[in-house]
């Protein structure tokens, strides 16, 4: 296979005509409106949200033993954080560049940051609505540990960068066309340079390779017909060349893009998986709590009237024997009197014991109870992050499958989630307030 590369550096063969006019159609970078509006937008988001997460990955990395939720948590604002440092910072430069990157490695891993980082978020919401699932659900059964989950962040981790290293592969400056090669019998003939293009992916639609075939021979054409080159000497049938065109773009160099194709569509449709089960999880959730209070209510009602009829019978039992011995004062003897004390004793200890264990009873269902009411309001935080997410990527989702007009500036939208995140923390977690708390009092 032939390279046509840059600026006239090398050729594929001596007969072939290879390289395109740096000047022609060479792209220009522009700071227009949108532009310029994007990069204020993603500079703010890089800004705030570092300074956020800095803050929540320190607080929740110092504290010690940590919950699973706790993990989850920093686990997120480390994401976060790399996000709002490289990522969005990174996506500024290439959208003002319009992915005219130059560099083939640049493209690739621009494609695995960005298209790892999204679903590794979204299966993160998922492991979260599990965790919580089992800790409100199942308190008891011990299936969710700290060891458990972190090994389920290092698979997600895995699963979501072997994503990415699919999309990177699929993307380069370079692309493949099908060309002519051409001999012309102006031997002064200047030599075409390589800068023929100057596209916009489109998002989730790969771009034909035939498209690069015309606009390398559109452009040849045009070349040979301003310089007045009459004829051709001869031509040796099409053959496959990879032509440079210095722009990120889909191609077809190491996967298909029928492939390509394919492989977006499931990566689209994980986004609405991970929803659908989130929600799921999260009902469930809901449902157990209503169901809880209900029966818990219940107990209480049952509790009562039981507590009532014990002492109702305690009662009647000691008027009883009261009673007996008003009547038959002669009837009793010392030995009598001794067993009925004996038996008094006996309840009485029996009493204290059921006192003891119905104490040791209600803590222990006092210390259950205040557990499972942290994890719900743990839950309740999750939750509202789970929320900002799928507010924050659900108009690029609809976007890049074109059921609503595409904008550059809301479609980028989606990174406000990293930034939230910290906000959400601060509103909702008492470890974070409390941390926060002390930093400002040592500051002031």
């Amino acid at each position: 296979m032939d390279v046509i590369e840059v600026d006239g550096i090398r050729c594929c063969n001596s007969m072939a005509v290879t390289m395109f006019n740096n000047t022609f159609l060479h792209y220009s970078p522009s700071l227009n409106t949108e532009t310029l509006t994007l990069t204020i937008m993603l500079s703010i988001f890089a800004i705030l949200g570092s300074i956020g997460n800095s803050l929540a990955t320190f607080v929740f990395y110092k504290v010690r033993d940590k919950t699973t939720a706790q993990i989850f948590i920093l686990y997120m604002s480390v994401i976060d954080l790399f996000t709002c440092t490289v990522i969005i910072p990174f996506t500024v430069v290439v959208e003002y560049l319009r992915y005219d990157v130059r560099f083939d490695g640049i493209c690739k891993l621009y494609q695995f940051l960005i298209t790892s980082k999204v679903p590794l978020s979204a299966f993160i919401m998922v492991a979260i609505a599990f965790d919580r699932y089992f800790c409100i659900c199942h308190p008891l059964r011990r299936i969710v540990t700290p060891f458990r989950m972190k090994m389920v962040i290092l698979c997600l981790t895995i699963f979501a960068c072997t994503l990415g290293i699919i999309t990177c592969l699929s993307y380069g400056v370079y692309r493949r066309a099908s060309i002519p090669t051409l001999s012309f019998s102006d031997s002064k003939l200047d030599g075409i340079g390589s800068k023929f293009m100057d596209w916009r992916p489109m998002a989730d639609e790969p771009v034909s390779s035939d498209d690069v075939s015309q606009s390398v021979m559109s452009f040849i054409m045009e070349y040979l017909k301003k310089r007045n080159v009459s004829h051709t000497v001869t031509s040796l049938g099409d053959q496959d060349q990879v032509v440079y065109i210095g722009t990120c773009l889909p191609n077809s160099l190491v996967l298909d893009l029928n492939f390509l194709y394919v492989y977006q569509k499931v990566y689209s449709v994980l986004f609405v998986v991970c929803l659908v089960v989130v929600a799921i999880l999260y009902g469930l959730i809901l449902r157990f709590i209503q169901l809880r209070r209900s029966k818990k209510l219940q107990q209480k009602l049952v509790l009562c009237t039981y507590m009532n009829g014990e002492q109702a019978f305690e009662g009647t039992r000691m008027t009883l024997l009261n009673g007996n011995d008003d009547e038959h004062p002669h009837l009793k003897s010392k030995d009598s009197l001794h067993e009925e004390n004996n038996t008094l004793k006996v309840d009485q200890n029996k009493n204290n014991d059921i006192r003891r264990t119905s104490s040791f009873m209600f803590d222990a269902d006092k210390l259950r109870d205040e557990t499972r009411t942290a994890n719900i309001k743990t839950a309740i935080m999750l939750f509202t992050v789970t929320v900002v997410f799928v507010i924050a990527f659900l108009p690029a989702w609809l976007m890049a499958h074109k059921f609503i007009p595409p904008n550059i500036v809301i479609f980028y939208m989606y990174f406000s989630y990293n930034v939230a995140n910290p906000c959400i923390y601060a509103f909702m977690n008492p470890v974070f307030q409390e941390t926060l708390k002390k930093i400002y009092r040592r500051s002031s």
